[in-house]
């Protein structure tokens, strides 16, 4: 999970955790990018991707997402799913999932988000959304931008990666593990956050398998 080490995330949680937003309302992600496009370099149909044997498919392989909604909002009460195989690709996995899940809030609506996922945009997409009673954030991954717009709509700070290398990410990440390795510092991302974004993944599998609603 090495969207948790992107400097954009670790600012979208102290502006939420800062109470910037107000009260969260609703938050919207999107990941879709063209399978065949992943590695030119080989076949994708044999990719692990691509096959159901080796868990494939847009809810696993697009986990980070089911991550960062965890770790914003803990884990959901309920996840409905909608989508499945809908294109031409020679794979035997979905393609193509929305899914709402739903958090039960004491004395107020319940709070949705949404993430959609897909193996086919072109081009490829990558962003992330959360709307509050005083202001919004918005996150473009591939864009290298980030937005937080306030209760008058204009945008009150803003930030980009241009000059941040993907494998930044990468690096922090070891860092981390070997300074937690060490005893100098507790993991940011414990068995049980994998283990609840695992089973968020696993009940939007059901729910596309199913039709129905799944209770967590």
């Amino acid at each position: 999970y090495q969207f948790r080490f992107h400097p954009g995330f670790e600012k979208i949680a102290m502006w939420i955790k800062n109470g910037r937003l107000g009260r969260v309302a609703a938050v919207r992600a999107e990941v879709g990018e063209y399978m065949p496009g992943f590695h030119r370099y080989e076949d994708y149909r044999g990719t692990y991707a691509a096959r159901a044997e080796l868990g494939g498919g847009v809810v696993l392989c697009q986990i980070h997402e089911y991550d960062l909604l965890y770790a914003l909002l803990g884990s959901p009460q309920a996840v409905f799913a909608v989508g499945g195989k809908v294109s031409r690709l020679e794979i035997d996995v979905e393609d193509t999932a929305q899914v709402l899940f739903r958090y039960r809030r004491a004395g107020m609506a319940d709070l949705p988000a949404q993430i959609h996922q897909d193996f086919l945009q072109r081009p490829a997409r990558r962003n992330f959304q959360i709307i509050g009673d005083e202001g919004s954030i918005y996150w473009d991954y591939l864009g290298k931008t980030l937005q937080l717009f306030g209760p008058d709509g204009q945008v009150a700070e803003s930030d980009n990666f241009v000059d941040l290398p993907r494998n930044h990410l990468f690096v922090s990440e070891m860092k981390h593990f070997l300074a937690c390795v060490a005893g100098r510092e507790q993991p940011r991302v414990s068995l049980r956050d994998g283990a609840e974004s695992l089973r968020m993944a696993l009940a939007a599998k059901q729910s596309l398998a199913t039709g129905k609603l799944v209770e967590l």
